[in-house]
């Protein structure tokens, strides 16, 4: 191989190697960004947040959980088994969640998130939910729970009953 042609494969590694690395692995949007759709997105690494269906959530370096839609507009929570975030459980301590999410099946929702002090779940659409058993099991630093807007007629008296008192256990189930 002549000089020359060892020169270009050099300079085009060397371009491959300098795209890769300015090039963001993806761009998501901020719960912040979310509400103002004008806000430029800030590329992220894909491991500071996870698609759950059609919301994304993370936890930051303070333990606040942050949970917001993909789109920007609505998603829809639902919990069925455990929660995606739940091998994190332990280091939550706080929770905030984006406005435009409806919930479906909240149970267990927060089980074992031992550090967890304050949940505001007042922009959180419960019109439509199904389950809220367990949600917060095991939450033995909680000091604080925002369910100013919780709708519950959905669920029938008993399992609401039920639901908010299995709340209160501190074990695991």
């Amino acid at each position: 191989m002549s000089m020359g042609t060892l020169k270009r494969i050099g300079a085009y590694v060397l371009a491959l190697a300098l795209a890769a690395t300015f090039t963001p692995t993806m761009a998501l949007a901020t719960p912040e960004q979310a509400k103002n759709h004008n806000a430029p997105l800030v590329a992220q690494e894909a491991t500071d947040a996870q698609a759950y269906g059609d919301l994304l959530w993370q936890i930051d370096d303070t333990g606040k959980l942050k949970i917001w839609p993909v789109n920007g507009e609505s998603g829809t929570l639902s919990i069925s088994g455990n929660a995606p975030w739940q091998a994190q459980a332990a280091s939550i301590t706080s929770v905030e969640l984006a406005d435009g999410i409806y919930a479906g099946s909240l149970g267990g929702m927060f089980r074992g998130c031992s550090s967890l002090v304050t949940v505001d779940l007042s922009n959180l659409d419960t019109t439509d939910a199904s389950n809220m058993s367990s949600m917060f099991s095991a939450c033995s630093s909680l000091l604080m729970v925002d369910l100013s807007s919780f709708d519950t007629s959905n669920l029938n008296p008993e399992e609401a009953i039920a639901a908010m008192m299995k709340t209160l256990e501190k074990d695991p189930t």
